[in-house]
Protein backbone atom coordinates (compact mmCIF):
# COMPACT_ATOMS: atom_id res chain seq x y z
CA UNK A 1 0.00 0.00 0.00
CA UNK A 2 1.25 3.42 -0.72
CA UNK A 3 1.54 5.03 2.34
CA UNK A 4 3.55 8.51 2.29
CA UNK A 5 5.26 9.14 5.88
CA UNK A 6 2.64 11.38 7.31
CA UNK A 7 0.10 9.14 6.68
CA UNK A 8 1.24 6.00 8.43
CA UNK A 9 -0.16 4.45 11.32
CA UNK A 10 2.47 3.29 13.73
CA UNK A 11 0.13 3.63 16.99
CA UNK A 12 -0.45 -0.22 17.43
CA UNK A 13 -3.31 0.44 19.55
CA UNK A 14 -5.24 2.78 17.19
CA UNK A 15 -4.65 0.26 14.26
CA UNK A 16 -6.12 -2.85 16.90
CA UNK A 17 -9.41 -0.46 16.91
CA UNK A 18 -9.27 -0.03 13.36
CA UNK A 19 -9.04 -3.32 12.17
CA UNK A 20 -12.02 -4.29 15.36
CA UNK A 21 -14.33 -1.83 14.80
CA UNK A 22 -14.45 -2.41 11.02
CA UNK A 23 -13.85 -6.10 11.14
CA UNK A 24 -16.09 -6.85 7.78
CA UNK A 25 -12.75 -7.40 6.12
CA UNK A 26 -11.75 -8.69 2.05
CA UNK A 27 -9.79 -11.63 2.02
CA UNK A 28 -7.14 -11.55 -1.06
CA UNK A 29 -5.27 -14.90 -2.35
CA UNK A 30 -4.33 -16.14 -5.96
CA UNK A 31 -5.71 -18.98 -7.58
CA UNK A 32 -4.02 -20.23 -10.43
CA UNK A 33 -2.29 -16.86 -10.56
CA UNK A 34 -5.03 -14.92 -10.31
CA UNK A 35 -6.01 -13.10 -7.48
CA UNK A 36 -9.50 -13.75 -5.88
CA UNK A 37 -11.15 -11.92 -3.32
CA UNK A 38 -14.26 -12.49 -0.91
CA UNK A 39 -15.77 -10.05 2.03
CA UNK A 40 -16.06 -11.91 5.59
CA UNK A 41 -16.41 -10.93 9.32
CA UNK A 42 -13.27 -11.07 11.16
CA UNK A 43 -12.11 -11.35 14.60
CA UNK A 44 -8.80 -10.50 16.35
CA UNK A 45 -6.55 -12.45 18.79
CA UNK A 46 -6.85 -10.63 22.74
CA UNK A 47 -3.21 -10.20 22.81
CA UNK A 48 0.24 -11.20 20.63
CA UNK A 49 0.72 -12.75 18.37
CA UNK A 50 -1.50 -10.72 16.49
CA UNK A 51 -3.94 -13.04 15.15
CA UNK A 52 -6.89 -12.82 12.15
CA UNK A 53 -9.89 -15.87 12.74
CA UNK A 54 -12.51 -16.07 9.71
CA UNK A 55 -14.59 -18.61 8.08
CA UNK A 56 -15.24 -18.59 4.44
CA UNK A 57 -18.05 -20.74 2.56
CA UNK A 58 -16.81 -24.11 1.46
CA UNK A 59 -18.35 -23.96 -2.19
CA UNK A 60 -16.00 -20.63 -2.14
CA UNK A 61 -13.00 -21.73 -4.43
CA UNK A 62 -11.22 -19.37 -2.46
CA UNK A 63 -11.79 -21.53 0.08
CA UNK A 64 -9.48 -24.80 -1.46
CA UNK A 65 -6.46 -22.56 -1.64
CA UNK A 66 -6.22 -20.63 1.87
CA UNK A 67 -3.37 -22.70 3.14
CA UNK A 68 -1.15 -22.79 0.02
CA UNK A 69 0.05 -19.44 -0.63
CA UNK A 70 0.56 -16.15 1.31
CA UNK A 71 -2.58 -13.94 1.63
CA UNK A 72 -3.91 -10.59 2.62
CA UNK A 73 -6.67 -8.78 4.43
CA UNK A 74 -7.52 -5.57 3.70
CA UNK A 75 -9.64 -3.58 6.31
CA UNK A 76 -11.11 -0.96 5.11
CA UNK A 77 -12.55 1.83 7.81
CA UNK A 78 -14.13 5.06 7.75
CA UNK A 79 -13.77 7.23 4.44
CA UNK A 80 -15.21 10.69 2.95
CA UNK A 81 -14.78 12.72 -0.19
CA UNK A 82 -13.54 16.29 1.46
CA UNK A 83 -15.06 19.09 -0.62
CA UNK A 84 -12.70 22.18 -1.14
CA UNK A 85 -15.74 24.35 0.92
CA UNK A 86 -14.03 22.84 4.31
CA UNK A 87 -11.07 24.76 3.73
CA UNK A 88 -10.25 28.01 4.93
CA UNK A 89 -6.59 28.71 3.70
CA UNK A 90 -4.11 28.50 0.69
CA UNK A 91 -5.24 26.14 -2.57
CA UNK A 92 -9.15 24.33 -1.75
CA UNK A 93 -8.96 21.20 -4.31
CA UNK A 94 -11.19 18.63 -3.13
CA UNK A 95 -9.65 15.06 -1.68
CA UNK A 96 -10.70 11.81 -0.13
CA UNK A 97 -9.65 11.03 3.53
CA UNK A 98 -10.19 7.25 4.63
CA UNK A 99 -8.25 4.65 7.04
CA UNK A 100 -7.03 1.27 6.14
CA UNK A 101 -5.06 -2.12 7.43
CA UNK A 102 -3.56 -4.38 5.05
CA UNK A 103 -2.77 -7.40 7.07
CA UNK A 104 -0.31 -10.38 5.82
CA UNK A 105 0.59 -13.60 7.03
CA UNK A 106 -0.36 -17.37 6.14
CA UNK A 107 -3.55 -19.04 7.04
CA UNK A 108 -3.59 -22.52 8.99
CA UNK A 109 -7.27 -24.09 8.57
CA UNK A 110 -9.25 -24.86 12.15
CA UNK A 111 -10.51 -28.66 11.53
CA UNK A 112 -11.64 -29.39 15.15
CA UNK A 113 -15.01 -29.33 15.45
CA UNK A 114 -15.98 -27.77 18.92
CA UNK A 115 -13.01 -25.10 17.81
CA UNK A 116 -14.83 -24.55 14.72
CA UNK A 117 -18.19 -24.24 16.84
CA UNK A 118 -16.04 -21.96 19.52
CA UNK A 119 -15.11 -19.63 16.59
CA UNK A 120 -18.79 -19.51 15.18
CA UNK A 121 -20.18 -18.37 18.40
CA UNK A 122 -17.86 -15.75 19.42
CA UNK A 123 -18.35 -14.18 15.78
CA UNK A 124 -21.98 -13.95 16.73
CA UNK A 125 -21.64 -12.95 20.38
CA UNK A 126 -19.00 -9.79 18.95
CA UNK A 127 -21.16 -8.76 16.19
CA UNK A 128 -24.73 -9.08 18.19
CA UNK A 129 -24.18 -8.96 21.95
CA UNK A 130 -27.89 -9.05 22.87
CA UNK A 131 -28.57 -12.34 20.50
CA UNK A 132 -28.04 -14.84 23.45
CA UNK A 133 -30.80 -12.32 25.49
CA UNK A 134 -33.37 -11.79 22.95
CA UNK A 135 -33.22 -14.55 20.56
CA UNK A 136 -31.28 -17.47 22.74
CA UNK A 137 -32.68 -20.34 20.32
CA UNK A 138 -30.52 -18.86 17.34
CA UNK A 139 -27.85 -20.08 19.38
CA UNK A 140 -28.63 -23.50 19.41
CA UNK A 141 -25.10 -25.78 19.54
CA UNK A 142 -27.22 -28.76 17.42
CA UNK A 143 -28.42 -26.27 14.46
CA UNK A 144 -25.07 -24.58 14.21
CA UNK A 145 -22.98 -27.67 13.67
CA UNK A 146 -25.94 -28.48 10.92
CA UNK A 147 -24.25 -26.10 9.35
CA UNK A 148 -20.73 -26.34 9.90
CA UNK A 149 -19.59 -28.60 7.42
CA UNK A 150 -20.35 -25.93 4.73
CA UNK A 151 -18.08 -23.54 6.20
CA UNK A 152 -13.98 -23.27 6.36
CA UNK A 153 -12.69 -22.08 9.83
CA UNK A 154 -9.04 -20.69 10.19
CA UNK A 155 -6.53 -18.44 11.10
CA UNK A 156 -3.94 -16.27 10.02
CA UNK A 157 -1.18 -15.46 12.20
CA UNK A 158 -0.12 -11.39 10.87
CA UNK A 159 3.30 -11.78 9.64
CA UNK A 160 3.31 -7.35 8.36
CA UNK A 161 0.78 -4.88 8.60
CA UNK A 162 0.57 -1.59 6.79
CA UNK A 163 -1.13 0.79 7.82
CA UNK A 164 -2.50 4.64 6.62
CA UNK A 165 -4.58 7.62 7.83
CA UNK A 166 -5.45 9.75 5.31
CA UNK A 167 -6.75 12.72 8.18
CA UNK A 168 -5.83 16.23 6.34
CA UNK A 169 -2.39 15.56 7.79
CA UNK A 170 -0.88 18.03 5.27
CA UNK A 171 -3.56 20.88 5.72
CA UNK A 172 -3.31 24.13 7.87
CA UNK A 173 -4.51 23.92 11.88
CA UNK A 174 -7.98 25.59 10.08
CA UNK A 175 -8.43 23.56 7.90
CA UNK A 176 -8.17 20.79 9.93
CA UNK A 177 -10.59 22.42 11.97
CA UNK A 178 -12.90 22.68 9.40
CA UNK A 179 -12.77 19.08 7.87
CA UNK A 180 -13.42 18.24 11.38
CA UNK A 181 -16.59 19.85 11.83
CA UNK A 182 -17.68 18.50 8.86
CA UNK A 183 -17.46 15.27 10.36
CA UNK A 184 -18.91 16.16 13.28
CA UNK A 185 -21.97 17.56 11.81
CA UNK A 186 -22.37 14.08 9.86
CA UNK A 187 -23.64 12.67 12.61
CA UNK A 188 -22.04 9.10 11.23
CA UNK A 189 -19.91 7.49 13.67
CA UNK A 190 -17.63 6.36 11.42
CA UNK A 191 -16.30 9.67 10.87
CA UNK A 192 -16.63 10.38 14.25
CA UNK A 193 -13.92 8.20 14.51
CA UNK A 194 -12.11 10.09 12.03
CA UNK A 195 -12.81 13.23 14.34
CA UNK A 196 -11.48 11.83 17.07
CA UNK A 197 -7.89 11.10 15.23
CA UNK A 198 -8.00 14.82 13.69
CA UNK A 199 -4.81 16.55 15.06
CA UNK A 200 -5.32 19.77 15.93
CA UNK A 201 -1.55 20.67 17.02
Amino acid sequence: MYTPRHYSIEDQAVIRELMTQFNFATLVSVINGEPVATQIPTLLSPSEPLTIYAHIARANPQSRTLSSSSSMFLFNGPHAYISPRHYQDGERIGTWNYASVHAYGTITLVDDPDAVLAHLLQTVRFNDPELPTDFPESLNEEMIRHIMPGLVAFEMKVDRLEAKLKNSQNRSVADREGVKQFYLSTNDPNLEWLANLLKLD
